[in-house]
């Protein structure tokens, strides 16, 4: 890769972890590399090609962008419970659930508000440290954990849970390491247990946000492991925009 290309990715991961992706513009990164904007836009076509390119030249360090994201409040981090899984009440989720991606815990916590036996995980020991005192307050039991879900392995037994939910996570996760996301995901949950998946939809045509996905991806992603039952049309909540910005629910069974 020549080195201007190589510069840009790496004022690009450094303006994404010190400012967030909503708050990081092209405009700034060009001028901290040193080019052009349109060279910058020439080259990788857009803010969310060139941070996905930024995160897959140094994956590790990109991990620094979640704690320091909960710093501050990110875009996606709500006072409540997403509407979609908010619904999912009314369905008679059965059994232990695992919110994966669980953030400062507001999904979790209406499932345990609801008597459901709960765990969550996230990478970001601010958002689990936020979680846990939040169970506090609210005098609820919600087991939080702080740990990567690409290493489920390590935390929970196989068949664990009856159900995984997912808001916003998979959106996040680069493409190479989807098989072996959907595989840690497949393997905590118990033969016939439900994975509810919240995403952004390539039907969104805001330029911010994460990677938006198609059905295609989905099915592609999880049909080895899971039989899909829906992949439904539905709205994903953000502090900015509340039930504004179009997404997918994915309903699954592991197989």
């Amino acid at each position: 890769m020549p080195d201007t290309e190589e510069k840009i990715l790496d004022v690009a991961l450094k303006v994404l972890i010190s400012e967030g992706y909503a708050d990081a513009t092209t405009h700034r990164i060009a001028q901290e590399a040193n080019v052009t904007e349109m060279t910058l836009l020439q080259t990788f076509q857009s803010k969310e090609n060139l941070f996905r390119e930024a995160r897959k030249k140094n994956p590790n360090e990109f991990l620094k962008y979640w704690d320091e994201a909960y710093k501050s409040m990110p875009p996606w981090d709500l006072d409540h419970p997403q509407p979609t899984f908010q619904a999912l009440i009314n369905t008679n989720i059965p059994g232990r659930v695992l919110d994966i991606g669980c953030g400062r815990g507001e999904n979790a916590i209406m499932l345990a508000m609801n008597n459901y036996d709960v765990t969550g995980i996230d990478l970001a020991e601010a958002a689990i440290s936020s979680a846990k005192a939040k169970t506090i307050e609210r005098h609820v039991k919600v087991n939080f954990v702080v740990g990567n879900v690409l290493q489920m392995d390590h935390l929970f037994m196989e068949g664990e849970f009856d159900v995984v939910i997912d808001s916003g996570l998979f959106h996040a996760i680069m493409d190479e390491e989807r098989h072996v996301f959907a595989l840690q995901v497949w393997r905590v949950l118990k033969t016939g247990g439900k994975y509810f998946m919240l995403c952004f939809s390539d039907k969104e045509l805001s330029e911010d946000g994460p990677i938006k996905l198609s059905k295609t991806e989905i099915e592609h992603t999880f049909t080895p492991f899971f039989k899909i039952i829906d992949i439904k049309d539905t709205t994903f909540d953000t502090r900015f925009d509340p039930s504004s910005r179009k997404a997918y629910l994915l309903s699954a069974v592991k197989n």
